[in-house]
């Protein structure tokens, strides 16, 4: 099996979680999902309002494996969100985590922790060497949801991106490695009572 097959490969579930790869039939549940303005405060884009317009034909068109793998996220049959794999480099085994974002609804809900379960297997089982996970540095929910989760704070890249409406955006980084996923896999059980 090939490296683009084993990690875009469809139909992730966990209980009632389950990333599918977007097609247009998604695009209203989509749209209802990411409809508050709120949702977009430390993004690059906005899919909110008129903002959807421009933002479902990239994310459709951009879930161009084996360079990005894109994915909406259904809690209990409903969309609440998206994940992606991002930046995937075959050669080196490496991907980023990205793209996340969720309904004010399903934050704080066991909906992050098994997307990111999901997606650290896939990444592993397709041989990963590397995953990153990156944000907003004043992103204090973000953040901590990634420290939750046990990923490495790696630093800082000051003046990194400019966000949606022209702030300028320092990037924290953070890594899971081969070594780490053990200890994650089985926190993450925990959390989501796998065990």
């Amino acid at each position: 099996m090939s490296d683009t097959v084993e990690l875009s490969a469809p139909g992730l579930f966990l209980g009632d979680v389950s990333l599918s790869h977007p097609v247009e039939a998604d695009r209203e549940e989509v749209r209802r999902a990411a409809d508050s303005s709120e949702t977009w405060t430390w993004y690059t884009y906005r899919a909110d309002g008129a903002h959807f317009e421009t933002f479902w034909p990239r994310f459709v068109d951009e879930h161009c494996p084996p360079d990005e793998v894109h994915h909406v996220v259904r809690w209990r049959g409903e969309v609440v969100g998206a994940t992606c794999f991002l930046a995937v480099d075959t050669r080196h085994k490496r991907v980023e985590i990205g793209g996340t974002w969720y309904s004010a609804a399903a934050r704080g809900t066991k909906v992050n922790p098994a997307c990111k379960y999901l997606l650290l297997q896939r990444a592993f089982d397709w041989g990963a060497r590397r995953v990153e996970i990156k944000t907003d540095s004043k992103n204090a929910r973000s953040r901590a949801a990634i420290e939750k989760l046990g990923a490495r704070f790696e630093g800082t890249l000051r003046n990194h991106m400019l966000l949606h409406d022209g702030r300028s955006r320092d990037t924290v980084y953070y890594s899971v490695i081969p070594e780490d996923w053990p200890a994650i896999q089985a926190r993450l059980a925990r959390r989501l009572k796998l065990d």
